[in-house]
């Protein structure tokens, strides 16, 4: 329902945005297309929008991501103090529920198949990735909404907002975040400590390194050095790395898998000639590498049954010793923090900024929403509102959190993680850069962080969306040959002739087609750009 506004509370101009420079070319060093410099201006946009009244309130329904810790009391306090600033900002009541990362994967797409009434979703990974979502036809087109009720997402996104747009519309709302990512070794810092290996750690320089490392601390704590949930990409690979094999950090790769919601694709630096990731020898000597590690077993083998522990939880609990894994600038004090444990961690690769990267945490408004407008409205409230920001990611100040006299946030006196009603990540929703850091990182990292985004190099083929409409049986049925395989794969748990038998399922299955469909879009899309 359209309401009236009684008070204009779209301050255009409150977040400043320049372009720095332009993006596309094959230049991986290509500047960062320019967002909010600044969180100056927000407070003062969120005090404008709190003297605004509205005729009516209309109420939504919201499902995000629970990356934390948190009771339903705690849930419930969150709602209702959210609510108490957003029925005055905006006209919406939101009725929040929450998944954890991994019911996500497996439970949204089921939901809105069926669907299910809910208007504003969080989006994550797999199924619940704006890709799949896109390719299920399941998100709205929000473009005319975005233009009248989405204006502080539009000014603090800027060129980012590319990532989920197609054909010129917009269909999904990215978290706006340090998208800088990076490729990662965490290893618990009690075990090298116990074990006298925390230089040895600290200085490993090749992946051979890094396997007598592993052996070390397998030979003497029985602990598998990796695992994951099966409800997780897998238990050692990320998205856009390759380790082809024992070879030096320096030598790792890495690629744009083009946002594509199957994570096939494969569209490396070297050429612009597409192919699907298992194709590739060094994918392959990758995972042979992996299986190695299994036979050993330093792989948990749970994983490829593992229904809801993720390698942070397996970390934190002390079932494996170390996770390889995507994240980005700060991951040692975010990672500490929601695993309670000290940590050691490397930095093994830096990946250019992709659309991927920027689009796989956010918010999309799926086709069951019955309210668009109160929908983008609120979501609107979390790209300029400090106070709202803090409440969905650290919960009730005093009672959550507090605040320290440099502004960063910390767990009240004789709380912790596992004791507060409700903490959050805060990489997920809404403007990342408004959030107070957390007490294990600098007061100015917010700073920091935006300063290492400005300065990381771009894909090539960043904007780059392929409209898979056309492609939904092909992607049937490609997604029943990775389900299939890959949990094993992934692990380590396969043979040769296993291996070769994917591959030929692939191919039944039409990755030909399905590489040449994204080939014929890429090479117009540069041609254009």
């Amino acid at each position: 329902m359209k309401l009236r506004k009684l008070l204009a509370i779209v301050l255009a101009g409150a977040m400043a945005v320049t372009m720095l420079a332009a993006c596309g070319g094959k230049d991986e060093g290509a500047a960062q297309p320019a967002a909010q410099e600044e969180a100056a201006g927000a407070e003062e946009a969120a005090d404008a929008g709190a003297e605004a009244t509205w005729d009516e309130v209309t109420e939504i329904s919201v499902y995000l991501l629970n990356a934390g810790n948190m009771t339903e009391e705690g849930q419930k306090r969150v709602q209702d103090a959210m609510n108490a600033i957003t029925e005055k900002t905006a006209g919406v009541h939101a009725n929040i529920n929450y998944l954890t990362i991994g019911d996500a994967i497996t439970q949204v797409g089921l939901m809105l198949a069926s669907g299910a009434d809910f208007d504003v979703m969080g989006l994550g990974f797999g199924p619940a990735s704006y890709s799949m979502l896109m390719a299920n036809k399941q998100l709205l087109d929000i473009t005319e909404y975005m233009e009248e009720d989405g204006q502080d997402i539009l000014n603090t996104l800027g060129d980012y907002i590319k990532v989920n747009t197609l054909g010129g519309q917009i269909y999904g709302i990215p978290c706006f975040r340090n998208y800088a990512m990076g490729g990662y070794l965490v290893m618990r810092t009690d075990v090298l400590e116990e074990l006298g290996l925390v230089e040895e750690a600290e200085g490993l320089k090749s992946w051979t390194e890094a396997e007598a490392l592993f052996e070390k601390v397998y030979d003497a704590k029985k602990l598998a050095i990796f695992g994951d949930s099966k409800k997780a990409l897998s238990a050692t690979v990320n998205t856009s790395i390759i380790v082809p094999g024992k070879v030096d950090f320096k030598d790792v790769m890495t690629y744009d898998m083009l946002n594509d919601s199957l994570y096939l694709m494969y569209a490396g630096s070297e050429s612009d000639n597409l192919t699907a990731r298992p194709l590739l020898d060094s994918y392959r000597k990758q995972q042979d590498m992996i299986r190695d590690w299994y036979q050993k077993g330093w792989i948990y083998k749970d994983s490829e049954i593992n229904g809801e522990d993720n390698g942070d939880v397996l970390q934190s609990n002390g079932v494996i010793f170390a996770q390889f894994t995507p994240s980005e600038y700060g991951i040692e004090a975010m990672k500490e923090q929601a695993m309670n444990c000290d940590l050691t961690v490397l930095d093994i690769v830096q990946v250019p900024v992709d659309s991927y990267g920027v689009n796989h945490f956010g918010m999309a408004i799926p086709v069951t929403c019955d309210e668009p407008e109160a929908s983008v409205r609120w979501v609107n409230e979390l790209f300029k509102s400090p106070e709202l920001m803090n409440l969905v990611t650290w919960g009730i100040e005093g009672e959550d959190y507090v605040l320290l006299d440099d502004g960063r946030a910390t767990f009240p006196e004789g709380k912790d993680f596992g004791s507060v009603g409700y903490h959050n990540q805060d990489f997920t929703i809404g403007n990342h850069f408004l959030i107070a850091p957390w007490d294990s990182q600098d007061a100015d990292f917010r700073d920091q962080e935006l300063k290492v985004l400005r300065e990381s190099p771009m894909s090539p083929y960043f904007g780059f969306q392929a409209d898979t409409n056309d492609l939904s049986n092909t992607i049937s049925q490609l997604t029943v040959v990775t389900d299939k395989y890959t949990p094993g794969i992934y692990c380590g748990n396969y043979t040769d002739e296993y291996y070769d038998e994917f591959v030929n399922a692939l191919k039944s299955a039409g990755i030909d087609d399905y590489i040449a469909a994204y080939q014929q879009q890429l090479d117009a899309w540069k041609a254009a750009n």
